[in-house]
């Protein structure tokens, strides 16, 4: 087959000189770039808010160079048939090694987040036990008061008992890194197929159903992530958060 000549300049350097050297670069650039972002990221794991802005970090350099690569791809591989052939089986792997990474990072933060928010729920609810266990002296203190005056063959006037409210720190957010977005889903899992509503099951839990339900719960408002009140016994509704594509 003709091997037709192209010459390629990037920052006044001869970088390749016919299309499968042309092809070859590209494949070299995207390994370099994909060790380079391993070596950063390679090893984040998502232990507080700092690591989770790392991860964030990761996911959009991982997109970024995604973006840059099939770029290239396009730019470079239309004209040149062959190198472009060489070019998309190549390519394929370090694609699915970023977007692996990418998913990984994103399980990373996901988990953090759903700790930190089930912790912010346990400080809640300790609150409120704590506030019920008040309310609960007060008024075995008042139903005390009552049974003594009428003992003492007196008048109990009732004062009226102070109710005892809920007060918590507000929880602090999150940090993201800069540039980051998220758009929310709804998924669900099974907890107990037993409990699940025959209307939400086939011989199996019928997704089209449970999802549709899902669906049509979740309100979005402008400008914030979307909310989801549906309740189903025998599954779990969670959220996953996930970075808006561009």
């Amino acid at each position: 087959m003709e091997n037709s000549k192209a010459l390629i300049v990037l920052d006044n350097k001869v970088v390749a000189t016919s299309k499968i050297d042309q092809a070859i670069w590209l494949i070299q650039q995207a390994k370099s770039e994909l060790t380079t972002l391993w070596n950063t990221y390679g090893m984040v794991t998502v232990t507080d808010a700092e690591t989770k802005v790392k991860a964030e970090q990761g996911i959009m350099a991982y997109r970024k160079a995604k973006a840059s690569w099939d770029a290239q791809r396009k730019e470079w591989g239309a004209p040149l048939d062959a190198a472009k052939k060489a070019m998309d089986g190549a390519i394929r792997e370090p694609v699915r090694t970023a977007t692996a990474e990418e998913e990984r990072l994103l399980a990373e933060i996901n988990s953090f987040v759903a700790e930190v928010e089930r912790k912010e729920r346990e400080r809640q609810a300790a609150a409120q036990r704590q506030a019920d266990e008040a309310n609960r002296l007060l008024r075995e203190k008042a139903e005390a008061e009552r049974l003594a005056a009428e003992k003492a063959g007196k008048v109990y006037v009732e004062q009226g008992i102070p109710e005892v409210v809920v007060r918590t720190e507000e929880a602090k957010p999150i940090p993201k890194a800069e540039g980051i977005g998220y758009v929310r889903r709804w998924l669900y899992r099974v907890d107990k197929l037993d409990d699940v509503p025959a209307a939400y099951t086939k011989t199996i839990i019928d997704d089209d159903k449970v999802t549709g339900a899902i669906k049509a719960a979740t309100v979005t408002k402008p400008g914030e992530l979307s909310t989801c009140g549906l309740s189903i016994p025998g599954i779990t509704i969670y959220k996953e958060d996930r970075p808006r594509v561009g």
